[in-house]
């Protein structure tokens, strides 16, 4: 009998569809979302592509940890 361990990312108490074999994979997809999240919220503050252009900054920063692509 074999041990597989896979890997699930929980949001909110909800366990995601998505399953992963590698740690490293379900944690960048996790950041993933963080970013995406906390880019929602950035975004519904203002005009989208001015608000954007003037706080380039704060956008890299939210982006910065993001390392793997998403397909």
């Amino acid at each position: 009998m074999a041990v597989i361990t896979r890997f699930i990312v929980v949001r909110k108490g909800v366990e995601l569809d998505k399953v992963f074999d590698v740690k490293k994979e379900a944690d960048a997809y996790d950041k993933m979302l963080d970013a995406a999240e906390n880019l929602a919220v950035f975004i519904k503050k203002s005009n989208l592509t001015i608000f954007l252009a003037s706080n380039a900054q704060e956008v890299k920063q939210i982006l910065r940890n993001l390392r793997y692509r998403w397909t």
